[in-house]
This record gives structure tokens, C-alpha cells and sequence, in this order.
């Protein structure tokens, strides 16, 4: 048997119709690859799947996390130069008295 190398897609649509097929080690002899062939892809997709589920929600979490910590960056600048102003009144206030 000859080595085939496979796409990214076939090996998609070879694990989904292993999900519908009554028979994996018929659909296998049809699509000319092994069940072990087919158990490996099918794992991987459904790792991938995991990883990508996972990923998705911590991408939202890591970017709200980001958002959040440039507003408080940008709160502590504000609080900075508000002191600094409070700091030149209290000196400017006390030396005209």
C-alpha cells in the first residue's frame, strides 16, 4: 500500500463520515487508509476542537484583562497629575496667607 498524503480537509470529511458509517473498517478499506489512520485524525479533531473552545473564551477573557488594566494605567495618570495640581495649590494657598 502506498503512502498518500492527505489534507487537512479530506481528513475532515473522512472522520465525519466515520461518524455517520455503521462500519469504520468499511468506510476505511473505501477511503484506502487504516482504522488506526482513522482513530488518529478523529482524536485530533476532536483535541483540536477542545483547544480551540478553550481558547475562544480565554481570548475574550485576555482581552477584557487587557482593556481593563490600560483603563486603570490611564486612571493612575489621572490620580498622578490630580495630586501634583493638589500638591501646587496647598504650596501656592499656604504662601500667600
Amino acid at each position: 500500500m502506498s503512502y498518500t498524503v492527505r489534507s487537512a480537509e479530506e481528513k475532515l470529511r473522512i472522520v465525519l463520515e466515520g461518524m455517520k458509517a455503521e462500519n469504520i473498517s468499511a468506510m476505511c478499506r473505501r477511503e484506502g487508509i487504516s482504522p488506526t489512520d482513522y482513530y488518529r485524525y478523529r482524536d485530533k479533531l476532536v483535541e483540536g476542537g477542545l483547544d480551540a473552545l478553550r481558547q475562544n473564551g480565554r481570548q475574550k477573557r485576555d482581552a477584557e484583562k487587557e482593556s481593563l488594566k490600560k483603563e486603570v494605567e490611564k486612571l493612575k495618570e489621572i490620580i498622578v497629575s490630580q495630586a501634583a495640581e493638589i500638591e501646587l495649590l496647598k504650596k501656592k494657598t499656604s504662601s500667600d496667607w
